[in-house]
Parts: structure tokens; C-alpha cells; sequence
């Protein structure tokens, strides 16, 4: 195959991708080890980099980009500039097509891609086509009949495909990637003489796990020079005007941003109206028809004297309506209106709240089937200490099965004394931790001669996704049993755009939590977000604790915080609810509180 790429449509993601493309085709080609992880590396960077990897390069900044070397530099400038990349057409030359489509499939390795790609005539083009075909033969049974496969596997491979297509019926961005796409248009927008305001719309500004519409409204009397101005934008491709007061920009990466124009006096109505939620504002129309009020973009209409009321602030528009100003991420229905009337919305979280990450991976070599992290512990600590942060917990994945018990606590003695040094370096309190796997039988993968070596334990799901809701829920219940598991970490599993996670039993696992001093985490990677906004609300009610973690395997990715602190104000959290909110000496009570179940 050969990778040609429109340059103008690279983001982050998409090179991401390419990236991990290329990890694969080293792994097919039985490259040498240390360029699969450099390659990987490189993919980690970039998905996780707060700006646009183009954006940099024209800039002339990307020596700014660490952890990628000068050879993947280059190939990749060669992608931003020429759309091609003769060393990436060399190392994909002998692999199907097919084969990068199946690779994004989350269970399907590179190996088990090259190996169906190779057995079968599977279509070059199109990932809904390559995938349908993939179902074909499961259904007619043709991938039982190569040697090492059955008919579990066949199926498996089957729900794969059905599931990923399922979730890809519609695009849409991920939170992080959509912001990066508007906050520096945003910006710019703001420096204009002619522009007084400028905020995000829709369900980028409630703050959804995924969006897919970017919507910017901008305030200002003087629509035709902020239209022309837009012109000027560095990443400007084209511009079209949908209406007198509507455009639609096409930017240099081929995103497209809606740009509203609203003078001072219906900016209130404008963004109120455009954030929604649809059902918020459905629910909201109808309380104002009891009142005989009409709602629209330009403002309430008392329908009894005809007259219709400006607001240039949002909060006036709902005080006229005898209500609280609602947050926007809490526009989705849920009962907010009737709060707001009570005088009654919570006083939500902030990210100024939060006290501490706990849940943040090293460098530490503890000889690991995952993924190690990028900085040392002490730079961890550093970076916590900078972000005002009075404490973290290092919360490295479990060293694997086949090492040693003596092996592992020797592994753990050693990586112990070095967050001991940190400690005293920084003034941080740094909780010894690890982040250990619930085996399919609900116990923990480690033992207990190393758990007693830790201050607490993070428990997580990574395997056997496939559990029905019954025994899933009984193997995660089992597995925070353990007096010093303290958090379930990404509840469901789930990677946004890519899987759905796993099932529970949900008011079982809400139970059992409150019962046992427990909590559930908000993992805030952006590919993640998990749990959602609609579990955690149901968690709340329930009296469920919160903890708002990272999974940081970078200092810098400790920066994704604010992610998961939406989803916990979306989900209508409180400082009370989330636990790393607590100062010190109140967080080591809960966790260092260690209870027989």
C-alpha cells in the first residue's frame, strides 16, 4: 500500500494514527524493537500535544515537539508538505491495504491484520467495506478454516467489526481535538478592534466527551469586517457567508467552523439559545409558554402585549424567567430548570478545587506487560508542586505475572525509596500505589507479600471485555473487595470513537461502593472520559464518592485535569464529591483507611 494523504486535513489525530500505522508495519515486517516503540512514542506526543503538530511546523516550531526524534521529523514534514512519505511507502509496501483499516479495530493486532489480509481478498478502499466484508466472512465461516482459528475466535473478530462500525456510524471529535481546533481561532477573534466577545457553542461549550459541529458565536456590531478579517486567520483556507449575519470558515487542516455575528443587545439570547441542549431548551420553552412567554435567539416575547425583551446577558435572560443562571454543562434536562427556579443548582467543582492526581504513571522501569511512563517521579512531583497540588499518588501499572514475587518486591523496595526521595525534594506527599488488573475471577494480579509494600491500590479492568453485565459486574466487585483497593479506575473501558467498554450492573456497583468506602474515578485522558457524564450522575444520587484523576504517562498530560473536571460538572458534581479535592491530612484518612470486606 501507499500512504497519500490530502495535507490540508492532517490534525493531531490523523498523524497520531499514521504513526501507529507505521508501528504496526515494523511489527509485520519483524523491524527492529526500539523503532515499534519510537514510533509509538511519537503517536502517544502527538495525540496528546495541547496544539496543532501542523500548526507548529508552520510556525516554524516544532523542535518545541520532545520525544520525537530527527528521522520521524522529517518523514512527518515530508507528510505536512508533500502529503507523501517514500520511507513510510517503503516499510508498507508489501502489506494490504485492508490490513491499516483493520488495525484500528481495538482487539485486531497487526500481526492477526497482515495474516486475514494475506488469506483473503479483502477491498483496498473504504473502512465501512473492509470491515462489512470481515462480517461476510465470519457469517459464511471462512475465517474457522485457517489453521490457529475456531469459531469463538471467528466471532469475536465478528462483534469487533459490528461494534466499531456502530460507534463510527457518525464522526464526531473528541473534546480535547475540537478545542484545539477553536480555542486559537477564539483567540484571534478576540484581538479584532470590531469583536467585544467570543465563545463556543452547542455542545462544545456544554462540554461533551465528543463533539461534532465546532459553532463560534462573536459579538460585535460590525459583521462584514470580522467576516473579512477572518481572511487574515494564519490557518485560513476559504470562507463562505451563509447568511448576513452567518459564515462558515474552512481551515488549512480542512475543519469547518461555523461563525455567528450578534450585536451586544441579543448577545445574551443568541448564546443562550445556540448552547442548548436541544432538550433543555425544549423544557425551558415550555415552562415560558406557561408564562406566556415565546423564546428565540433574539430574545423572550411577552405574547400577551406583543413586546419582545433584549438581553445582552445570558444570566439576564434566564433571571427573567425567575430562574438561577444555569451552568452550561448542565443544560441537558436533568432537572436543572426546576432547580434553577428553587434556587437550588449545585455549587459545582472547579479544576481550582482539586488538590492532587492520583493516578499517574513513572518512568520507573518495574518490568511491565503495559505501557512505562515518559517522566521520572520526581519530575512528577515537580509538575504537581507547579499546578499547586498537595499531593499525588504514583500508580505505575503492575510488574508482569511471570516475574518473581521476590523479584517484583525488590522492584517495588527500590521504586519506594525513590518517591521517598521525591518527597522530601518537593514537599509533595507521594502515595506508593500501583494500578493493578482484576483478573477475569475478580482476584487482583499481584500478591500479597507486594501489596503490603503500597499505601493503596488503584484497580482496573484491561481484559476479557466481554463478560456478560452479571459476571463483569461480580469480577469488579470482587476485585475492589481488597481492603486497599480504594478507586475502580476507568470504570467501563471504554476508548471514545473506538470502544464501547464493558457493562455493569450499575445501581450494584453504586451500593457496594458507598457501603465500603470506595469510590469510582472520572479518568480524564480526553481519549477516555470514563465514567460518563450520565453514570456519574447516577453515582451522585446514589452517594457515590468521586475521584478525578489524569492516568498521566507524561508530567505534561497532567494539564488533561480540566477534561475530567467537566465531566464532573457535567454530572452535577460538587466540591464535597470528589475526594482529591480534600486536603491532605483528610485524602490520606480515606485512603490509608483500610477496611476487611
Amino acid at each position: 500500500m501507499k500512504l497519500k494523504v490530502n495535507p490540508k486535513e492532517l490534525n493531531n489525530q490523523k498523524i497520531a494514527w499514521i504513526l501507529r500505522l507505521i508501528a504496526a508495519a515494523y511489527t509485520i515486517n519483524k523491524g527492529p524493537y526500539f523503532k515499534i516503540v519510537a514510533y509509538n512514542n511519537a503517536a502517544d506526543e502527538v495525540e496528546h500535544l495541547g496544539v496543532s503538530l501542523v500548526d507548529l511546523w508552520h510556525q516554524h516550531r516544532e523542535m518545541k515537539v520532545t520525544n520525537i526524534g530527527p528521522n520521524i521529523k522529517q518523514h512527518l514534514l515530508d507528510l505536512i508538505t508533500k502529503g507523501e512519505s517514500k520511507h513510510f511507502d517503503q516499510l508498507l509496501k508489501n502489506i494490504h491495504p485492508a490490513a491499516a483499516a483493520l488495525i484500528k479495530v481495538p482487539g485486531f493486532g497487526p500481526k492477526l491484520a497482515y495474516k486475514l489480509t494475506q488469506a483473503f481478498d479483502f477491498p483496498e478502499k473504504g473502512d465501512q467495506k473492509i470491515l462489512a466484508y470481515l462480517i461476510k466472512l465470519a457469517d459464511t465461516h471462512q475465517i474457522e478454516k485457517l489453521p490457529h482459528f475456531g469459531e469463538k475466535s471467528e466471532q469475536r473478530l465478528k462483534k469487533l467489526a459490528e461494534e466499531y462500525l456502530r460507534i463510527h456510524q457518525k464522526e464526531r471529535y473528541l473534546l480535547s481535538d475540537a478545542l484545539q481546533i477553536a480555542e486559537p481561532l477564539i483567540e484571534y477573534l478576540k484581538q479584532l478592534p470590531q469583536v467585544e466577545e467570543a465563545v463556543v457553542l452547542g455542545s462544545l461549550r456544554r462540554r461533551l466527551a465528543t463533539v461534532g459541529d465546532i459553532d463560534i458565536a462573536v459579538k460585535s456590531s460590525a459583521a462584514k469586517k470580522v467576516f473579512t478579517s477572518l481572511a487574515r486567520y494564519p490557518f485560513f483556507e476559504s470562507f463562505e457567508i451563509v447568511g448576513g449575519n452567518k459564515g462558515r470558515v474552512v481551515l488549512s487542516n480542512g475543519f469547518r467552523v461555523d461563525v455567528i455575528i450578534a450585536p451586544s443587545a441579543d448577545w445574551g439570547s443568541l448564546v443562550q439559545y445556540l448552547t442548548g441542549s436541544k432538550f433543555h431548551n425544549i423544557s425551558l420553552r415550555g415552562y415560558a409558554l406557561k408564562k406566556s412567554f415565546s423564546l428565540s435567539e433574539h430574545g423572550i416575547k411577552d405574547t400577551r402585549h406583543r413586546k419582545l425583551h433584549h438581553f445582552a446577558k445570558e444570566e439576564d435572560f434566564y433571571h427573567f424567567l425567575g430562574m438561577e443562571w444555569i451552568e452550561p454543562e448542565l443544560r441537558e434536562n436533568r432537572g436543572e430548570i426546576e432547580a434553577a427556579l428553587k434556587g437550588k443548582l449545585p455549587h459545582l467543582v472547579t479544576l481550582e478545587d482539586i488538590k492532587g492526581d492520583l493516578h499517574l504513571h513513572s518512568s520507573f522501569n518495574i518490568e511491565t506487560n503495559y505501557d512505562l511512563g515518559r517522566d521520572s517521579i520526581l519530575t512528577l512531583a515537580q509538575r504537581a508542586k507547579e499546578k499547586g497540588y498537595e499531593y499525588i499518588a504514583i500508580t505505575d501499572h503492575l510488574p508482569r505475572p511471570t516475574l518473581s514475587v521476590d523479584v517484583k518486591r525488590k522492584l517495588i523496595e527500590e521504586r519506594n525509596k525513590l518517591i521517598t526521595q521525591a518527597e522530601k525534594e518537593t514537599g509533595i506527599r507521594i502515595f506508593k500505589s500501583l494500578e493493578v488488573d482484576i483478573l477475569p475471577n475478580g482476584e487482583l494480579a499481584l500478591e500479597e507479600e507486594v501489596i503490603k509494600l503500597l499505601d493503596f491500590l488503584v484497580v482496573s479492568v484491561h481484559t476479557s471485555f466481554a463478560l456478560d453485565i452479571t459476571k463483569m459486574t461480580e469480577r469488579v466487585i470482587r476485585g475492589l473487595s481488597h481492603p486497599k483497593a480504594k478507586f475502580l479506575a476507568h470504570p467501563t473501558g471504554r476508548l471514545l470513537n473506538k470502544r464501547n467498554g464493558y457493562r455493569l450492573n450499575w445501581p450494584v456497583v453504586f451500593e457496594f461502593v458507598c457501603q465500603n468506602n470506595k469510590a469510582l474515578e472520572i479518568n480524564s485522558t480526553p481519549e477516555r472520559l470514563d465514567i460518563s457524564d450520565e453514570v456519574a450522575f447516577s453515582a451522585l444520587k446514589a452517594g457515590v464518592n468521586l475521584v478525578i484523576n489524569t492516568d498521566s504517562h507524561a508530567a505534561r498530560s497532567m494539564d488533561s485535569m480540566k477534561y475530567g473536571v467537566w465531566i464532573a460538572r457535567r454530572s452535577w458534581a460538587e466540591k464535597r464529591n470528589v475526594l482529591n479535592s480534600l486536603p491532605r491530612q483528610q485524602l490520606e484518612e480515606w485512603l490509608l483507611k483500610w477496611v476487611e470486606i
